[in-house]
């Protein structure tokens, strides 16, 4: 896997970024657009928020800031534009947020929070939201429909773009005007979820932002006393594995269950040694 990194704005805090239906469109179509000056860069999921903007991207780090720059820069001219406001998206170094992703399931976890953070803010279930790349993956992918960019004319393409940038005459574009996120590496999404459709909708169900704030090194959201880990620990070995406690569990399965636990909770390898009794470094390499 390339170098990842999870970029993000920082939150508008007196206009909005994205308001009506074109600016959400002008804002997957600047991503694909943006994308095409920028070759070395993967996009794997993007989730645009109203006053915010998630990218999970992979390639070099200075290539990567570049483009995620590049991007509030259009969305800033954009917003001049159409609604003559300037100035009000700041970026460079210190208007963005970078979380270097280190392995694989910490790939999984920014992956999910990413396409959370609807639900997360009680907007729609994680697989309702238009404006995150969540219907790139699975089989939602093949329920979007458009016209290839061969069948429009320069001007017509310019006019629904609002680019003179050349596309590349398969990409597809919806009756709405939006270009169709094929720029997405799903592939490599679905692959980390070992191909498995079921596992990823289940676990986009599964409240991992607690987790995404421990690896970010990021203030937990979430603390829990060790009486209530304890209480949950009883109760999810006795609902969902079946013993009465984890003393019962092989070696592999009290692992499991650590992880379970660090994701749903935010639980931190030292408070799982404390609760469980596990070795803490056995822990960290796990976790």
């Amino acid at each position: 896997m390339k170098p990842c990194f999870q970029i993000n704005s920082k939150k508008l805090e007196k206009e909005l970024l994205f308001r009506d239906e074109e600016d959400y469109i002008y804002g997957i179509n600047t991503l694909a657009l943006i994308l095409l000056q920028f070759p070395g860069v993967v996009v794997y999921t993007f989730t645009l928020m109203s006053s915010h903007i998630h990218l999970l991207l992979g390639g070099p780090q200075e290539k990567c800031e570049a483009y995620y720059d590049a991007v509030m820069h259009r969305l800033s001219l954009w917003l001049k534009k159409k609604y003559g406001l300037s100035g009000v998206i700041p970026y460079g170094p210190k208007n963005r947020e970078v979380v270097v992703v280190k392995g694989l399931d910490h790939f999984i976890i920014e992956v999910l929070y990413l396409l959370r953070n609807p639900f997360k803010a009680k907007i729609c279930f994680p697989g309702d939201y238009p404006w995150s790349s969540v219907g790139m993956y699975f089989a939602k992918r093949g329920l979007m429909n458009g016209r290839k960019a061969s069948t429009f004319t320069v001007r017509e393409l310019r006019r629904i773009l609002k680019t003179n940038i050349k596309v590349p005459m398969d990409w597809e574009i919806t009756e709405s005007g939006m270009l169709i996120p094929h720029f997405v590496n799903w592939k490599a999404v679905e692959k980390a979820f070992q191909n498995d459709e079921v596992t990823f909708l289940r676990r986009l169900m599964e409240p991992v932002e607690a987790r995404h704030n421990q690896l970010s090194g990021m203030p937990m959201e979430l603390k829990f006393s060790d009486q209530e880990i304890a209480t949950r620990v009883q109760a999810i070995c006795q609902n969902e594995l079946n013993v009465q406690n984890h003393r019962q569990l092989a070696v592999k399965e009290l692992l499991r269950l650590c992880r379970t636990l660090s994701i749903r909770f935010g639980t931190s390898a030292e408070q799982l040694q404390r609760v469980l009794g596990v070795d803490k470094k056995l822990l960290e390499d796990w976790l």
